[in-house]
């Protein structure tokens, strides 16, 4: 409860109970507990929850309750409280009238006291920005005071605040209207006025609102002194009259009159308050409906020339001038915006906009613009050094700038620059490199204009690849180790991905036995070489090299057990683990066996029923390297020629027919090695050509 009610809640109750035993036509009109009026429950005590929608009032009342106000007259009184209300004996006066017997008395008393407690409370709820809560307290004044001119006044404000927090707000519109109305109609004044035509406005009552407005101005200019308003009355007379001739050029009838209308009070405004953007962005608006773009720029650029930090205006004159002269004349504005307002950071954000666009559209053209996204990268840069809550949205733009100079690096064959710009996005924002920026085709459809930096890194690995098998005759070994290493790089990036396990897998193990296959050179090279230090130079380099190759084997292994644990169903992916294990580092046989019948069992299952094609599906040829893997792995670690033959002809039965030298060279091996032969000289150089006989056994 509140502390003013308790000062004379006693009283309050004495009084009002005694009154009701007094004879009149006040009798049972209202009760007081603890001090607050009891609301109706039917009535204005549930007002706020299911606004009541007042009945439309004629003009003529209001208008002649402002005729005679002065700029001193009802406003100043009816905020100032009730004149009639009692002194600062009240309560000493309510106490003498209930000794006397006079309860009418001491009931007129307490209610100017109630009122006057639930206007303070009102007034605290409403600074509290709590309008909702206030419209309780008004309500409960307005049971004891129904004509008081400033609680209908302050109960429109109540819900005038009420309503753009409602799910129904033209109910509360409605009635702030009402109340606002009745204020004026009660003395309040001017003020009031102006607020119905607020209120009217949102209803939406425009003609209503344009009524009140004029109604308003008229009063005005009667008076010696222009009254103080809560919003210049030209303002409130403008956005009333440019709405009715919205409403008319929208149902295609004459609105050259209020457009006129619309145009002078704007411009009167402007004669008031000069550095006003809210008028001159109205002008614009309203030169816009009348479809002329060049008056509207103007007034939006003085607009902006009073608020240059708006981001709304910047909005609609880049749009106005990218219109009439494309994205060069938006840049050349904002060049010359910035040096003269180089603190705003909107200057180099739409700059860098613009210029981004523009250089993403000559990429797509096939130009090769990476200095221009450069640039863009530095505004963006700018942007957020001049203001740090526009960081994200910057960096998202710095990412994309630098993606596209990985792709026209690429284009450009530059695959250094086009992987260092690539990883790069991940220095400005974690998870850069997954960064697209979409668009949209002419039918609707969507499309990656940028795709991701993880995206322009597989490039990048299929761009050395290719190289490697393109360097005149001479395998590139280094591009093989760049590929495997942006694979190991993508692989560390997103270990839950089983392709690029895969990928890293792979890349690892071509790279390796290209550093194997180079090792053989110094090596071949050291047998010739007479000079001692030289030859031992060779043999060193030939040593590390193949040192070398086996590190990127055991990587290649271990992205592959990686693969096989995230894809267990994948045949290939699961025999290539095994392969390596069996082919390569030849150390655990047992793990390279469960892979390869791992793979085996699976495509069993996924090909039982099917009909097999002799190898033209990757998953039958995938089936069939489990089967001919097996037979290498008991052939050349588990010395069991028998099982190795068995596996080896289900390989060849099951196609394709490059499989063939199996049936020629191996199968044949095998029947030696059965019949009790020896490995020969011939034997171990075939061997050699398929697993890495200096590894162990």
């Amino acid at each position: 409860m509140h502390a003013r009610t308790l000062a004379f809640s006693a009283l309050a109750t004495m009084a009002l109970a005694a009154s009701c035993n007094a004879p009149g036509p006040d009798r049972g009109k209202a009760s007081v507990n603890g001090g607050s009026v009891a609301p109706d429950p039917a009535g204005a005590g549930s007002r706020h929850d299911q606004p009541e929608v007042p009945q439309e009032r004629p003009a003529e009342p209001v208008e002649a309750a402002l005729a005679t106000l002065t700029p001193e007259g009802a406003d100043a009184l009816a905020m100032n409280g009730d004149a009639t209300a009692p002194g600062s004996d009240e309560v000493e006066d309510a106490i003498a009238a209930t000794r006397s017997g006079d309860y009418v008395r001491a009931r007129e008393i307490l209610a100017a006291l109630i009122v006057r407690d639930r206007l303070a409370l009102a007034g605290e709820l409403l600074d509290a920005d709590r309008p909702r809560d206030a419209l309780t307290p008004l309500d409960e004044a307005l049971e004891l005071a129904p004509r008081e001119a400033r609680v209908l006044y302050m109960r429109g404000q109540a819900a005038f605040a009420t309503a753009p927090t409602d799910g129904q707000p033209q109910f509360f519109y409605e009635d702030a209207l009402g109340n606002f109305e009745a204020a004026a109609r009660a003395g309040f004044g001017i003020r009031a006025v102006f607020a119905a035509s607020r209120a009217a406005r949102l209803v939406p009552k425009p003609e209503r609102a344009l009524e009140l407005a004029r109604l308003g101005a008229k009063a005005v200019e009667a008076m010696d002194e222009r009254p103080e308003l809560d919003a210049p009355l030209e303002r409130t007379w403008a956005e009333a009259a440019f709405d009715v001739y919205r409403a008319k050029r929208g149902a295609q009838e004459d609105a050259v009159a209020h457009f006129t209308e619309t145009e002078q009070q704007l411009e009167r405004l402007l004669g008031r308050t000069p550095d006003d953007p809210w008028a001159y962005t109205q002008l614009a608006n309203l030169y816009q409906w009348e479809e002329r773009p060049d008056d509207a720029l103007t007034m939006l650029e003085r607009a902006l020339a009073f608020a240059p930090a708006d981001e709304q205006l910047h909005n609609r004159i880049v749009e106005a001038v990218r219109a009439q002269g494309g994205r060069d004349a938006v840049i050349a504005r904002y060049d010359r915006f910035r040096a003269e307002y180089p603190e705003v950071a909107l200057g180099a954000w739409y700059a860098g906009i613009e210029r981004f666009y523009l250089a993403l559209e000559k990429f797509e053209a096939g130009d090769d613009v990476s200095a221009a996204f450069a640039a863009c990268e530095k505004e963006f840069a700018t942007c957020r050094a001049l203001e740090s809550g526009y960081a994200d949205a910057c960096k998202g733009y710095e990412v994309l700038s630098r993606n596209a100079i990985g792709w026209c690096r690429f284009n450009a064959g530059d695959l250094e620059g086009a992987k260092a710009a690539f990883m790069s996005t991940d220095d400005l924002i974690d998870g850069g490199m997954r960064m697209t920026l979409s668009g949209q085709r002419a039918d609707g459809s969507a499309f990656e204009r940028l795709p991701s930096g993880l995206a322009g890194l597989d490039f990048v690995t299929r761009g050395y690849v290719e190289r490697s098998g393109n360097s005149a005759g001479a395998h590139d070994v280094q591009a093989e180790l760049n590929a495997a290493a942006i694979a190991d790089y993508m692989h560390a990036y997103d270990p839950a991905d089983s392709n690029l396990a895969n990928n890293a897998g792979f890349l690892n193990r071509d790279a390796s036995i290209a550093l194997e296959r180079a090792s053989r050179i110094p090596r071949f090279a050291s047998r010739e070489e007479s000079d001692p230090t030289k030859k031992v130079e060779l043999v060193a380099e030939a040593d590390r090299q193949l040192a070398r190759a086996q590190e990127l084997m055991e990587r290649s292994y271990a992205a592959y057990q990686v693969a096989a644990t995230l894809a267990p169903d994948d045949v290939r992916i699961v025999n290539d683990a095994g392969l390596v294990m069996a082919y390569y580092l030849r150390t655990d046989v047992d793990a390279a066996e469960g892979y390869f019948r791992q793979a085996v069992d699976a495509g069993t299952e996924q090909l039982t029923g099917e009909e097999l094609t002799g190898g033209l599906n990757d998953l039958e040829e995938a089936w069939g390297d489990a089967h001919q893997n097996l037979g290498v792995l008991y052939l050349t670690l588990k010395n069991d020629p028998k099982t190795a033959r068995e596996w080896y002809a289900k390989s060849v039965e099951l196609g394709p027919p490059s499989r063939q030298w199996i049936a020629t060279q191996i199968i044949p091996l095998c029947d030696r090695l059965i019949a009790g032969g020896e490995l020969t000289a011939e034997d171990r150089q075939l061997l050699g050509t398929i697993v890495w006989l200096h590894n162990p056994q």
